[in-house]
């Protein structure tokens, strides 16, 4: 599937396959912000990784249709930032920006648009080169 706004949202038809699991391979994200599937019907998140910048999700489809968010957690308008959701829990998440070019990056960080397990936010960040900045926000 081609990503979004940052992934997919949408429901996956109950299919019985001979597969535990739906395998899923995601185009159009980032591959340096995290990601993961947000089911919000039975409230679990999955993460997921990539391999030469495709993602590698899955999802169990045997027991009914899922409610899926597919894709990056945070996202933002800078490409080159590094994104790491290091804690998140219903309403709170802990963002981790991380620059790893020669000079600072200013950009606007946001949550992905389909995962609405934490709060809607846009938090400006200025992060100098080579380090990083962390920010937690609650709602």
């Amino acid at each position: 599937m081609e990503a979004q706004d940052g992934g997919f949202t949408g429901i996956l038809s109950q299919a019985r396959l001979p597969l535990s699991r739906l395998p899923i391979r995601v185009y159009g994200l980032n591959p340096h912000w995290s990601a993961a599937v947000w089911d919000r019907g039975k409230k679990e998140l999955t993460p997921f990784g990539f391999s030469e910048g495709v993602g590698y999700a899955s999802g169990n489809t045997r027991a009914g249709d899922l409610d899926v968010y597919i894709g990056s957690l945070a996202t933002c308008n800078h490409p080159d930032l590094r994104l790491w959701v290091v804690e998140d829990r219903p309403g709170q998440i802990t963002v981790t920006a991380h620059n790893p070019t020669d000079e600072e990056i200013s950009a606007v960080v946001k949550r992905g648009a389909g995962y609405d397990r934490v709060p809607a936010f846009d938090k400006p960040v200025a992060v100098p080169a080579g380090s990083r900045v962390s920010f937690t926000i609650e709602g």
